[in-house]
């Protein structure tokens, strides 16, 4: 397959079987960014590396230099694989073989080597910005510490329903608190996606998705010269998993304080004083909720958690899922009504029992580590002892009940700890942390 690659005034289109994919960017932002030339041969390559692995396609061909980053991105891939691979029971070992069988070609083999952008920096945040709850308790943060947030929403073009209602809370965000905020169309997102190649669900197609925020956030962290760059990089991230076929993985090898700290590296090629991290590392997923919809809700009542709202004629949640489960169940654990998120249905009802790793298989890989396991457990204790109602809570007082009140103790430190921030600098630590101390009295 040949993709026919260049540059536009607004940023990147690919041509491929006489089709344009293009990625965009608002005003000038792309036209302005002074190492352009350098990263489009990067970002080429960045946003259609998952491409073999939803297709057939066995030869790629660019009409490109070789990438400077191609082997860290390469071996980015080759991690994330088992874990998206367990996902769907299919053998990650045979992808694996697949991928590193495939044969790429460049026009140009000579590399180009970055121009560093020494600029100096203000002190300001640049956020990819979804509306789940770890980006909006990322913005909160960054909002109180008067880091002057810029929101960069990447519209992926896959999936309308769900853009469609994140773009406009976007808007709605940005408004409401006075906050500069882009919105980057990525028509390349759909050379990755299964439905377009007609193949099998899976999601072996965003193995490169953070890598891709981080360096298409480039160009605006220039245009708004903004020391930080914040990732949405919570502490159950940090916990890993043996796969049916024995691999050792996290469920996502670029969102662990390891994999952020190496992007980081990679972005000092181009950006050597940009700081990458998460305001949100020291938190787990019961805590995030806790914070965010007691001392951030004007910004809480924004959360949208769903990816399944193109296939649900709901309009913010399907209520359908495991991800709204854990939602419904996490607010419910911490005595707060998820009606104030329009999480309308009790999910505690039998129907929505499949939804809970706790009492059926693990439904995908965040819910695969002991860890999450464990979360649960202390989730369904918080919430029966909040006086919640339904069969998932009556099943839970027969099957665990007994265990979570001995181990109360354990998994509150456990879950309501503060966890090491290794991706922070020691001024944003301290801050941090006195934040997250308040409220959670640790």
């Amino acid at each position: 397959m040949r993709l026919n690659c260049s540059q536009t005034n607004l940023g990147i289109k690919i041509n491929t079987k006489n089709k344009n994919f293009h990625l965009i960017y608002p005003d000038k932002i792309w036209k302005n960014f002074p190492s352009k030339d350098f990263l489009f041969d990067n970002l080429v390559y960045l946003l259609t590396i998952s491409m073999p692995l939803v297709s057939n396609i066995k030869k790629v061909e660019y009409n490109t230099a070789v990438h400077y980053f191609k082997s860290e991105f390469y071996k980015g891939i080759l991690a994330e694989i088992p874990s998206s691979a367990d996902d769907y029971n299919v053998s990650a070992r045979k992808i694996i073989n697949k991928f590193k069988s495939l044969k790429i070609k460049f026009k140009d083999n000579k590399v180009k080597k970055p121009k560093k952008i020494n600029i100096d920096l203000n002190e300001r945040t640049t956020i990819p910005f979804s509306c789940g709850k770890d980006s909006l308790l990322t913005l909160a943060v960054a909002h109180e510490l008067n880091l002057d947030p810029v929101l960069m929403y990447i519209n992926d073009t896959v999936s309308p329903s769900e853009n469609k209602i994140k773009i406009r809370y976007t808007k709605k965000i940005s408004k409401k608190f006075h906050l500069t905020y882009y919105i980057v169309r990525n028509e390349l997102e759909k050379l990755n996606d299964f439905e377009f190649w007609n193949k099998p669900e899976t999601t072996l197609g965003y193995s490169h998705m953070i890598p891709s925020f981080v360096f298409i956030s480039l160009p605006i962290i220039y245009k708004h010269k903004t020391k930080y760059l914040f990732l949405g990089n919570e502490q159950s991230l940090n916990v890993s998993f043996k796969t049916k076929e024995g691999f050792r993985v996290f469920p996502s090898p670029d969102q662990t304080p390891k994999g952020t700290i190496k992007l980081n590296k990679l972005i000092h090629h181009i950006m050597p004083k940009v700081h990458l991290g998460s305001l949100i590392e020291p938190l787990t997923n019961l805590a995030t909720m806790k914070i965010l919809h007691t001392r951030y809700k004007e910004f809480g009542k924004y959360q949208i958690s769903c990816d399944c709202l193109d296939a649900s004629s709901q309009p913010r949640w399907c209520q359908n899922n495991s991800m709204c489960a854990d939602m419904y169940l996490y607010m419910k654990a911490n005595n707060l009504d998820p009606r104030t998120v329009q999480l309308t249905k009790n999910m505690f009802n039998k129907r929505f029992l499949k939804h809970y790793a706790l009492f059926s298989k693990a439904v995908d890989r965040y819910d695969k580590a002991p860890h999450a396991r464990d979360q649960q457990l202390f989730a369904f204790y918080l919430a029966y002892r909040n006086g919640a109602k339904g069969y998932a809570i009556e099943k839970f007082k027969k099957k665990f009940l007994k265990e979570a009140q001995e181990r109360e103790d354990q998994l509150h430190k456990k879950f309501f700890k503060i966890y090491p921030a290794l991706t922070l600098t020691p001024k944003l630590r301290k801050a941090v942390y006195s934040i997250y101390k308040e409220e959670l009295n640790a």
